[in-house]
């Protein structure tokens, strides 16, 4: 058997594996005598056109799993600009796959970063960020589900520039909105229970609804004649117990709702006018000639609006600056109004007032905790507590003066007779608490001496200063001390 023929060796040809690409280079692709072979010139050209990675650099796949993705994401996210140093590349004889988005590749520090701050638990570059599949996607949704003009859901979420009028406007101002209003947005038009729907299911009767209706107790909507109200209202107003509104504890005057829904006098006013807000006059006893609001309709009409800056630094009476500090030490996502709970924490941050730990003051006064809790167990200062936290104590300035004053040279217990009294002992001798001991001390009106084990009573003082203030006492039930007792006689 004579062996089969071989192809004449040029050097203008070399053999081509299918594998490395012969789909790429196409019609120059010839096949001879079982093997794949290329003009040397079109291999030359073709390996010319292919984009290698910088020395060092690692493919972007290779971080699927280290970061939990098993999709195309990584790909999308690097063509979107959203992976730092991510370069796209087109080499050949890798072994690995191309996705739809290209072969792309990083530099090793930010792989390395990216990998630690998954397992961080930190936020990744793309978080947060638009990807323009998902736009057009939501774009398109939002075109064949939009809502009616009536509903002002949509109207508050646009504001006053409209509705998105292109693609475009909608990419710019779809993304910064909050989760909420995206789902609302995308969801098919509904413009709620009707007065029938809500009555079977609150299980009462049409009357008392539209009752509430009319007391501003539940919001409703008129669209087309009839009217409806939304899903949210109708469960917040059947968890209330489907309240009328009839009862006097539905109605809070204007000085109340200024002051809880941070309301002007002028904005309720405002309201009234306008229709938003109903209104009665009270006309009986103390109620009498006061104009009342109802509270549901406070809280709603507050959480539409929210509050801007500039407005909630006004009701807060600190400048811009200041309230925007004091706001970044708070829960809240940094877009849109500001809404109510988040002033009044600012607000009760701002009024709080400033002190120190014992550990603090201790290292300002340079002395040992347990001189601090000394001077708090004698009486010398005590420790405050934030009404909103039972576990944050603290000494406030005033305290602060008197540990100062505590600091200097006291007298030796030693030179004292057994007639100065301690401030327990003071305050059982006078027949009232230490606080009024002390209180009549800062207000000049009771002699004491500073030792180094605290602040000591003469008897003589406390006696006199008790005999006053027993003189003067309009508690019929307390009972003055048994010495008192004993010098006015039977």
């Amino acid at each position: 058997m004579s062996p089969a023929p071989q192809p004449p060796r040029d050097d203008a040809w070399e053999r081509f594996v299918v594998e490395h690409g012969h789909r790429a280079v196409g019609r120059d692709l010839a096949f001879i005598l079982g093997l794949w072979v290329i003009p040397r010139d079109a291999w030359e050209a073709w390996k010319a056109q292919r984009v290698f990675p910088a020395a060092g650099y690692v493919p972007l796949a290779s971080l699927k799993q280290a970061l939990s993705i098993r999709s195309d994401k990584l790909s999308e996210y690097a063509r979107l600009g959203y992976v730092p140093t991510a370069l796209r590349c087109n080499p050949y004889g890798t072994g690995r796959h191309s996705t739809q988005f290209g072969t792309w590749y990083l530099a090793p520090q930010v792989a390395q970063q990216l990998v630690a701050d998954r397992h961080a638990g930190r936020p990744m570059p793309w978080h947060g960020k638009p990807l323009a599949e998902n736009l057009r996607a939501t774009y398109r949704l939002w075109q064949q589900r939009k809502h009616s003009l009536s509903c002002r859901t949509c109207a508050t979420i646009w504001g006053g520039k409209g509705v998105p009028a292109s693609l475009e406007a909608y990419s710019v101002r779809y993304p910064p909105l909050a989760h909420g209003a995206k789902r609302h947005l995308t969801l098919p038009w509904m413009p709620g229970l009707t007065v029938s729907e809500l009555a079977r299911k609150a299980g009462c009767a049409r009357s008392r609804m539209c009752r509430a209706i009319a007391n501003g107790t539940l919001n409703a909507l008129e669209q087309g004649g009839e009217t409806y109200i939304a899903k949210t209202n109708a469960t917040r107003w059947i968890s209330r117990g489907c309240p009328v509104g009839d009862s006097d504890r539905s109605w809070i005057s204007v000085a109340t709702a200024s002051k809880r829904y941070l309301f002007t006098a002028r904005e309720i006013k405002g309201f009234i006018a306008r229709g938003k807000l109903k209104w009665k006059t009270g006309t009986v006893g103390a109620m009498r000639g006061i104009v009342y609001v109802p509270w549901h309709q406070c809280a709603a009409l507050r959480e539409t609006i929210g509050f801007t800056e500039g407005e909630a630094a006004r009701r807060a009476s600190v400048p811009v600056p200041e309230f925007r500090a004091a706001l970044a030490g708070v829960d809240w996502r940094g877009t849109g109004a500001i809404p109510l709970v988040t002033v009044q924490a600012v607000i009760k941050r701002l009024r709080s007032r400033p002190g120190v730990t014992i550990e603090e003051a201790a290292q300002l006064l340079g002395k040992d905790i347990a001189w601090v809790e000394g001077r708090i167990e004698d009486g010398t200062v005590r420790l405050l507590q934030r009404r909103w936290n039972a576990n944050q104590r603290y000494l406030s300035e005033p305290m602060m003066r008197r540990l100062r004053d505590a600091t200097g040279k006291p007298i030796s217990i030693a030179s004292l007779d057994e007639d100065h009294l301690r401030l327990g002992e003071a305050a059982l001798e006078a027949g009232v608490t230490a606080a009024t001991i002390i209180n009549w001390a800062n207000a000049g009106e009771l002699e004491r001496v500073q030792t180094r084990t605290g602040w000591h009573y003469p008897r003589s003082a406390v006696r006199a200063r008790a005999r006053l203030y027993w003189q003067r006492i309009r508690f019929q039930r307390a009972r003055p001390p048994e010495w008192l007792s004993a010098e006015a006689g039977p």
